[in-house]
């Protein structure tokens, strides 16, 4: 399945990308992976759909990593 990019470029969805950012915020393996298999991936999904429900569910089961996770993606763009 294609994601679109804020480039407007699309490419392969992975959700490991997710999964990879989230253990660089600081969030443990178990809960990294529970959130990148339940992202609800559509055709045409964008970036900023992926990353606002990552966050969300951050927010709810690691709230100390979801800032670093916030935080991580501001200074990556």
């Amino acid at each position: 399945m294609k994601i679109k990019k804020r480039t407007g470029r699309e490419e392969e969805f992975s959700s490991k990308k997710s999964h990879d950012s989230m253990i660089k915020a600081g969030a443990n393996e178990k809960t990294a992976t529970a959130i990148a298999d339940g992202i609800k991936a559509h055709p045409g999904i964008t970036t900023f759909e992926v990353r606002k429900e990552v966050l969300k569910k951050l927010q709810k089961q690691a709230p100390k990593s979801a800032k670093q996770f916030e935080e991580f993606k501001k200074t990556s763009f």
